[in-house]
């Protein structure tokens, strides 16, 4: 599917679609308490259904139900002793989904008998050598196919110390957050260099609504997770807050032409990617909040300088901001970027570079120059969070930016361009 975004004048109002990432964490959870959870307003992307389909194949019992204007799933737990996987075997295929195989991987672990875990598309391209050396260190028998999925995992992991490099990904490290506390004895991570620390932080929030503890000490920015053994997830009630990832698109999108009004958002949420408000701060831009309705407003932005290595999901908005901004502007942490769905950096200079803007990437930093791209097709490289940025960047165009492949959004945000349409902009 293509589709065509012209320059555009936005005002309206929108609702923050759920949080992917704390959907699937709320998912993995249920599927781990023995009993009936209920999750309400979770997210539908094709990521949290491959999650929910996996989740299923373990044994989740799950049922849709309606609370006034609110979706809710009832899901009764229990793995691994209810519905075990046979003795020969099974194979859970996690789509697109980094976060749920990556989870998944280690809750597996939890039991003897073989498992596979299969993905599709651009999952198929992002290395899994990191799950194998974790959990073959912990005692199970972990492979891949020359470091990328399929994943075959055959054999149960023991407590134990582990020292894990975590600078590439942190899922894997929640993956064993969920994991480790169930077993039969206390665990120890030390996790150097860890980055997209607020990920982590929302897998601990996760689990403390299901009653587990995990003592965390940070030491020089290496953290130290200290585990338990033998707890135990206790079924519960958890509500998924607005997606600050798909809801930064329209933020920056009010922040460049016109208003707009964001609902459903938490101003106090560990969401990584919250620190959009952050950098629309350091430029200039002007939001308030009203409750937990966000409002944008344009105004005269000006060149800011960020870390982004925590916040890896920011780099495409934050690329079109830069362009709407009086100056030249610089994004670090950009090597983070290169094992997402795309080489996130490669594809963001290239395809705004094509558009008229002008990028370059120096070390681990991208500059970008203020300056309204002129307009043409914009390949999103089979990359939601580029997708949305192309579609972005032609509300600013001069003659608007074409984007083929535009579905790949349903990764994330299924209705994005219905969303951007409903708030002013001009998609055809």
């Amino acid at each position: 599917m293509t589709k065509l975004v012209l320059p555009s004048k936005i005002e309206g109002s929108i609702l923050a679609p759920p949080s992917k990432s704390q959907t699937i964490r709320a998912f993995v959870a249920s599927l781990l308490a023995k009993g009936e959870s209920v999750i309400i307003n979770p997210s539908f992307c094709a990521d949290a259904l491959s999650a929910l389909r996996a989740i299923s194949f373990l044994g989740a019992r799950i049922e849709k139900a309606s609370l006034f204007d609110s979706t809710l799933l009832k899901i009764e737990g229990g793995f691994p002793q209810k519905n075990p996987i046979p003795s020969t075997g099974a194979v859970i295929a996690c789509g697109e989904s980094a976060l749920a195989l990556r989870l998944l991987a280690a809750v597996v672990s939890l039991q003897p008998n073989p498992v596979c875990l299969e993905a599709q598309g651009s999952l198929n391209f992002r290395p899994v050598d990191m799950i194998e050396i974790a959990l073959n260190q912990l005692g199970g028998k972990c492979w891949s196919q020359s470091g990328y999925p399929p994943l075959w995992i055959n054999g149960q992991i023991r407590p134990g110390r582990l020292i894990m490099e975590a600078s590439r990904t942190s899922q894997l490290l929640s993956g064993l957050l969920f994991t480790l506390p169930l077993l039969p004895g206390s665990s120890e991570i030390l996790a150097i260099n860890l980055k997209s620390q607020p990920y982590i932080d929302l897998t601990l929030e996760t689990l403390n609504y299901f009653g587990l503890r995990i003592l965390v000490e940070n030491k020089e920015g290496n953290y130290q997770f200290k585990i338990k053994g033998n707890q135990q997830y206790q079924p519960t009630q958890i509500k998924i807050e607005g997606d600050w990832s798909g809801a930064a698109f329209f933020i920056v999108a009010g922040a460049l032409r016109g208003k707009i009004e964001i609902l459903g958002l938490n101003p106090h949420s560990r969401q990584a990617d919250r620190k959009i408000l952050e950098v629309l701060q350091i430029a200039g831009g002007k939001f308030i909040w009203q409750g937990e309705k966000l409002i944008v407003e344009s105004s005269k932005l000006y060149a800011f300088e960020y870390d982004a290595q925590d916040c890896p999901d920011l780099f495409p908005p934050l690329c079109v901001l830069a362009l709407g901004c009086h100056g030249r502007s610089t994004i670090h942490g950009a090597g983070r970027l290169k094992i997402k769905e795309s080489d996130r950096a490669s594809a963001l200079v290239k395809e705004l570079t094509l558009i008229g803007a002008k990028i370059y990437q120096e070390s681990d930093s991208l500059i970008i120059e203020g300056g309204k791209p002129k307009g043409g097709f914009f390949n999103a490289h089979g990359d939601h969070r580029l997708a949305m940025a192309g579609a972005i960047a032609g509300l600013i165009s001069s003659q608007g930016i074409v984007i083929p492949g535009s579905e790949v959004v349903n990764k994330s945000f299924p209705d994005f361009f219905e969303q951007l349409k409903i708030c002013g902009g001009k998609v055809i």
